[in-house]
């Protein structure tokens, strides 16, 4: 009975999507924020994929990690403003180059597949949004709601988490990344 209850089911889970405005920012910069938690898993070895992308573009692969402690935390940020487009992996800068290219390659294999997802294989932890997706959500703030029940979190921070949301969260990314191809490739 232990080795059932060890198994996870979960593959990619608690995908949450934010669009908003570092602050400070320049005028007119905007930023969406996917994140979301990698297990491996029956359907897929998504946090091992991105294990071996990072080894492919650095030495120290624990630098590009969310945190330490939460190492299958993922969160990528597409930041717009007039004159450049980032993206950024858990706070890291991606430079557009061929070194890098391994990390875009599994960001964009990743938005797709959570864009084609069925909603019924989209799981969210009410525990984790409740707890959570406050540090987690959009890389290096916390978005604080003091004074707040666990209900009151739960609805503000659920409709981060809606499938819908994720989805074109996902499909934003992707759409992000393309662009930022088409300008490196010249297309």
């Amino acid at each position: 009975m232990d080795k059932i209850s060890n198994i996870n089911f979960t593959g990619i889970s608690n995908i949450g999507f934010a669009h908003f405005r570092r602050q400070p920012g320049a005028k007119g910069a905007v930023s969406k924020s996917i994140s979301m938690v990698l297990r491996d898993d029956t359907r897929g070895q998504d946090f091992s994929e991105f294990k071996a992308a990072l080894r492919k573009v650095t030495k120290s692969p624990h630098e590009y990690y969310f945190d330490t402690d939460d190492p299958n935390i993922l969160n990528v940020e597409c930041y717009s403003d007039r004159s450049e487009n980032l993206l950024m992996l858990n706070g890291n800068v991606l430079n557009v180059d061929n070194k890098t290219m391994p990390l875009f390659t599994y960001i964009a294999k990743l938005t797709r597949r959570i864009a084609n997802m069925p909603e019924k294989d989209m799981v969210i932890n009410k525990d984790y949004v409740t707890y959570e997706a406050q540090r987690n959500l959009i890389y290096g703030d916390q978005i604080k709601l003091d004074g707040t029940s666990y209900k009151q979190q739960l609805e503000f921070f659920s409709k981060f988490f809606e499938k819908d949301s994720a989805k074109y969260g996902a499909e934003q990314v992707n759409d992000f990344i393309q662009k930022i191809m088409n300008k490196f490739f010249e297309v």
